[in-house]
C-alpha cells in the first residue's frame, strides 16, 4: 500500500513536481496520458465497484475527539440556511494557500478555488459558508493543524472526513479538470494545483462511497475566484441579519426572506452573491442595468416570472447523466426516461424565453439569449423527438402524465 504523502513537504516542493508532471504531459502529448481506468477506478487507493453498485465505506466514522465536529456559535449560520447540497474537499500547504474543490450533488456542477488565507482563515470560512457543505473532506496528514481545529469549530453541522494525503493527487485532479466539458485553457496552473488535488479527491471519495462513476464528458467544472469579491465573516452575517432574524433566530424576517426565487439557480447566485458580494465595477453596473430593464419594463417583468418557473428544476435533471450507467435494469431504463422527458419539456419552453431576451439591451439578457439559442439544443430536441417518436397524444398531456407516457 502505497504511504501517505508527507505533509512536511514545502509548498514549493510541491509546486515544481506539478509544474514539471502538467508541462510533460504536455509535451509528451497523449502517450503520457492517465488512462481513465486508473484515473477513475484507482484514485488515491479508492477503489470503485465495477460491478456492484452496493456503497462502499472509505473512511471510518468519526468517533474520536479528534475528527468529532465540535459545536460553536458559528454553526447557528447554518441551521437556519439553505438544505446542504455541497461536498467539500479542501487542502492547504506551509504557505497556507488553500485549495477547495465543492460538488453539488443537485446540479452535479464541481466549483474550484484557491487562494492564500490570513491566519484566521477569513476566506476559507467564508468559502465554506458560501457551498453550506455536507462533508468536508479533509488530509488526514493535517490533522490537527490551524486549518483542521477552524474546521472543527465552524462547522459541527458537517461531518469531516479524513482521508489519506495520497488521495489529493494534482496531476490526477488535473486529468479530471482537462476532461470535463468545461475544460479552458488557464495561464496560471501554479496558483491552482492545490485545487486540483481536491478536486481527486473529491471525486474519488464520491463515486467510492455511491458505488458510480462519474462521466467526465459531462462534468461542468467552474473555478470562483475571490480576486473581486467582498468577504464576509458568518459573524458580520449575523449581525447585518443577512439570513437570520436574530429576534426570532428564524430566517424569515431577514434579508435574504424579502426575495422570491424562480429557480433552484437564482436562490443559490443570490445567497452566494449576499456572502461575498462583487466589488468589480462592470459587472455591478451589468446587474443595475438588468434591473433597470425590468423596473421599466413591466410587461417583460410578469413574462419572466411566468416563464421561469418551467426551468425550476433544470439543473437538477441534467444533473443526473454525469453518473455511467452500472446496470440497464428496469429501474434504471424508467429512470432515465423520466429525466429524458424532463429534458423534453424545459427545451419546448425554450423558445418562449428566447423570444423574451433577444434583441435585449443588458448585457446579462445578451449571454442568456445567446445560451438559449445554441444551435446544440435544437439538435438534442431533435434527437430526442426521433428517438422517442414523441406522437400528437403526448402534446396533449399534461406534465404528470408525460412523466408516466413512456413508462
Amino acid at each position: 500500500m502505497r504511504s501517505p504523502i508527507d505533509s512536511s513537504d514545502s509548498h514549493l516542493a510541491g509546486r515544481e513536481r506539478w509544474s514539471a508532471g502538467v508541462r510533460a504531459g504536455q509535451t509528451n502529448g497523449s502517450s503520457r496520458e492517465l488512462s481513465s481506468r486508473d484515473v477513475r477506478r484507482h484514485s488515491g487507493g479508492l477503489s470503485v465497484p465495477s460491478s456492484s453498485p452496493r456503497r462502499t465505506r472509505t473512511a471510518s466514522p468519526a468517533r474520536n475527539q479528534s475528527s468529532t465536529i465540535r459545536r460553536s456559535s458559528g454553526s447557528a449560520l447554518q441551521r437556519h440556511q439553505e438544505t446542504p447540497e455541497y461536498i467539500v474537499a479542501l487542502t492547504e500547504n506551509r504557505a497556507r494557500e488553500v485549495g477547495v474543490a465543492a460538488l453539488n450533488i443537485s446540479t452535479g456542477e464541481i466549483t474550484l478555488s484557491s487562494f492564500s488565507d490570513t491566519a484566521n482563515y477569513v476566506y476559507t470560512n467564508s468559502t465554506l459558508h458560501v457551498f453550506l457543505p455536507i462533508e468536508i473532506l479533509f488530509p488526514k496528514s493535517q490533522e490537527n493543524s490551524p486549518l483542521h481545529r477552524k474546521l472543527c469549530d465552524s462547522f459541527d453541522d458537517s461531518r469531516l472526513k479524513l482521508l489519506k494525503k495520497f488521495v489529493f493527487d494534482e496531476t490526477k485532479g488535473f486529468y479530471i479538470f482537462n476532461h470535463s466539458a468545461q475544460a479552458t485553457q488557464l495561464t496560471d496552473l501554479d496558483s491552482k494545483y492545490l485545487s486540483f488535488a481536491s478536486l481527486n479527491a473529491l471525486c474519488s471519495y464520491y463515486e467510492s462511497t455511491n458505488g458510480v462513476i462519474l462521466s467526465l464528458a459531462n462534468l461542468k467544472i467552474t473555478f470562483h475566484r475571490l480576486e473581486h469579491v467582498m468577504v464576509l465573516e458568518p459573524a458580520t452575517m449575523r449581525h447585518l441579519e443577512l439570513f437570520i432574524n436574530s429576534r426570532t433566530n428564524a430566517q424569515n424576517g431577514s434579508f435574504f426572506s424579502v426575495f422570491e426565487c424562480l429557480t433552484q439557480g437564482g436562490r443559490r447566485t443570490l445567497r452566494s452573491n449576499l456572502m461575498q458580494p462583487p466589488t468589480k465595477l462592470s459587472r455591478i453596473e451589468e446587474r443595475l442595468d438588468a434591473v433597470d430593464a425590468l423596473v421599466e419594463d413591466a410587461l417583460l417583468y410578469e413574462s419572466l416570472r411566468a416563464v421561469l418557473p418551467k426551468f425550476k428544476f433544470c439543473d437538477s435533471v441534467t444533473a443526473k447523466f454525469i453518473h455511467l450507467p452500472q446496470e440497464r435494469d428496469i429501474k434504471s431504463i424508467k429512470f432515465y426516461h423520466f429525466n429524458v422527458l424532463a429534458i423534453k419539456n424545459i427545451l419546448g419552453n425554450l423558445p418562449n424565453l428566447l423570444a423574451l431576451l433577444r434583441d435585449r439591451k443588458p448585457a446579462l439578457f445578451a449571454r442568456a439569449a445567446k445560451a438559449a439559442a445554441d444551435h446544440r439544443l435544437g439538435l438534442l430536441k431533435t434527437k430526442l423527438n426521433t428517438i422517442f417518436n414523441f406522437s400528437e397524444d403526448y402534446e396533449r398531456l399534461d406534465d404528470k402524465q408525460r412523466l408516466h407516457y413512456l413508462v
